[in-house]
């Protein structure tokens, strides 16, 4: 006897599929699912959905976000990086609140609600208002291209974003103890990449031979946009700002570059090849490894950063100048470091920050 099975519901190897009737035809699509119970959710949600045509969502979210990634990613207007990090965003957003779901259904109140358990759950203000702009982003391209009556990101007002102080940094006595009893050559320059330049990880994974002046004692942080990297061969590299600064050498690292540079394509791990992940190489655990082993376990490569701006700023570097090294604003730096300086009232009171 044939079995029966629910309305427009049917099974095809143990999975379920869906079947309607449009325009006097018979269509069918997969519900991706062996449980009848969520068949049945999944079809009931389906056929209540005005936007359902031919048996297919006419923009289903995930369908639309590949899609938008793909187009951004072709047309180059995307970096490397940026399209890394924004496909994951997409792609996290996505499964948060279904992929299968029509894109017109998606509410302003459902992505409030999803960013704001992102704060829940410790991400920090400024970078879910990263994540803010990136679906806004999204959904305006939706309303151009298709018919998506309005972006419903618009409502949505930035979350707070507090720029807590830097409380964790290093005297001059134990950044100099780190460097120097360093037996490896690539800490060393790992070390004093961050203590006496400042740099972030990723710009001490791709710092090249060619960023360092030793003749004019100066390390210019260099971008190699896409463009520029087809022509060349080389890894593209764009900072964290967009923009290249330069920074001087101090005589203790000057001497050990000198040594330590060659022509090669990179400083560290120069047969190593970018791929997939964030970082051409990481250097996380030989790191982690030397500063547990000298008792310096607070040390990472964010706090040789503040060491080197605590330093900078107690040493009553305009403020403006030591941003331009860092490759930060003026308003971000203050934020962070006005504090250390001999006059911070002064300081603080120019730029209004209290």
């Amino acid at each position: 006897m044939k079995t029966k099975y629910p309305s427009n519901l049917y099974k095809r190897n143990d999975w379920w599929w869906m079947h309607i009737q449009r325009g006097g035809k018979r269509h069918q699509f997969p519900l991706q699912t062996k449980d009848l119970a969520d068949a049945i959710q999944k079809r009931d949600s389906y056929l209540a959905d005005p936007q359902i045509h031919y048996g297919f969502r006419k923009h289903s979210l995930g369908t639309q976000v590949d899609k938008y990634i793909n187009e951004k990613t072709a047309s180059k207007r995307w970096s490397r990086e940026s399209a890394t990090e924004k496909s994951r965003v997409l792609k996290v957003f996505c499964d948060a609140v279904g992929p299968d779901r029509s894109l017109h259904s998606v509410k302003t109140n459902e992505i409030e609600s999803y960013l704001k358990s992102k704060i829940s759950g410790g991400c920090k203000g400024g970078t879910v208002n990263g994540y803010l702009t990136i679906l806004q982003a999204f959904f305006e391209d939706c309303v151009t291209n298709c018919s998506l009556l309005g972006n419903p990101v618009t409502p949505i007002r930035s979350f707070p974003d507090e720029h807590p102080v830097r409380e964790v940094w290093c005297t001059a006595e134990e950044a100099l103890k780190l460097y120097s009893s360093a037996q490896n050559n690539d800490l060393k320059f790992i070390l004093g990449c961050g203590f006496f330049l400042g740099l972030r990880k990723k710009e001490i994974t791709e710092a090249r031979p060619e960023w360092f002046n030793l003749d004019g004692k100066v390390a210019t942080i260099k971008m190699v946009r896409e463009d520029l990297a087809l022509k060349t061969g080389l890894d593209p590299f764009i900072t964290k700002t967009r923009k290249e600064r330069s920074i001087p050498i101090s005589s203790l690292f000057l001497s050990f570059l000198e040594n330590y540079l060659s022509k090669r394509d990179y400083c560290l791990a120069p047969r190593v090849r970018r791929g997939v992940y964030k970082y051409r190489y990481d250097f996380r655990r030989p790191f982690e490894d030397y500063v547990k082993s000298q008792g310096m376990i607070k040390v990472t490569p964010h706090v040789m950063r503040h060491t080197f701006a605590t330093d900078f700023a107690r040493r009553g570097v305009p403020i403006s100048q030591l941003a331009g090294y860092l490759g930060d604003s003026v308003k971000t730096t203050l934020k962070h470091y006005a504090h250390h300086y001999p006059n911070s009232q002064d300081i603080t009171g120019l730029y209004g920050i209290r």
